[in-house]
């Protein structure tokens, strides 16, 4: 019980100390982020919002207020990553597909499903992570879920484009870590002009992607 005690003590003061480095997070917020975090891990039987209520000390519909507000994960894993990584890190970004039934679900589709090799109906979100050279692990950053190809096209965007974007609202905290990001070869497609999407940016244009592997299974391009 005393190593349980000293674990969750211990986790507390390091989510205490990175939220305060993170600016406009206000009181209330950081005292439900800091109650959630110690909550998830000691939580017994499923996650959701009814048994958060039952061995939390707020109600359901208080939960399902709290998560509905945006958080700045990127800033907040970034920070606990600088504390607890080796600072040798590249960063890597791959869609993942989750099998989801139901009809109510936002932004359920057709997606590809690298495991089954073919296009499942389900969600899909955007992973980003920094990996840690040394250590040999790879760090969550932030996850953003994908609009549906419907979606996309009414905003007159591309599947290609909507993770161009993502990349570049990430770059400026990219950048404080890293120098490289990886992708597989989906992104070596031609309809994804660096050039265009990336250089104007400062971020990354068609002279940064330096290697292919022997199966082109993935590049690495440069933040510059």
């Amino acid at each position: 019980m005393q190593k349980n005690t000293n674990a969750f003590l211990k986790a507390e003061r390091l989510v205490n100390t990175i939220l305060k480095n993170i600016p406009n997070i206000s009181k209330p917020k950081r005292k439900f982020f800091l109650h959630i975090s110690l909550l998830w891990l000691g939580i017994k039987g499923r996650y959701n919002f009814l048994n958060l209520s039952r061995q939390g000390t707020h109600d359901e519909k208080t939960y399902r207020n709290q998560f509905e507000k945006k958080f700045p994960w990127l800033a907040y894993n970034a920070s606990f990553i600088e504390k607890v990584g080796s600072g040798n890190h590249v960063a890597a970004f791959d869609p993942s597909f989750i099998p989801k039934s139901g009809k109510l679900t936002p932004h359920k589709s057709y997606f590809w499903s690298g495991k089954d090799q073919k296009a499942l109906k389900g969600l899909e979100i955007g992973c980003l992570a920094l990996i840690d050279v040394d250590y040999h692990s790879a760090f969550h950053l932030e996850a953003l879920q994908t609009p549906t190809q419907v979606e996309l096209k009414e905003k007159g965007k591309t599947m290609v484009g909507h993770y161009t974007d993502y990349i570049l609202q990430c770059a400026p905290t990219l950048k404080k870590y890293v120098k490289y990001l990886t992708v597989d070869s989906y992104f070596a497609k031609k309809e994804c002009n660096y050039s265009a999407n990336f250089g104007k940016n400062g971020f990354l244009s068609k002279a940064s992607l330096i290697a292919f592997n022997t199966d082109k299974s993935f590049f690495t391009a440069v933040l510059i």
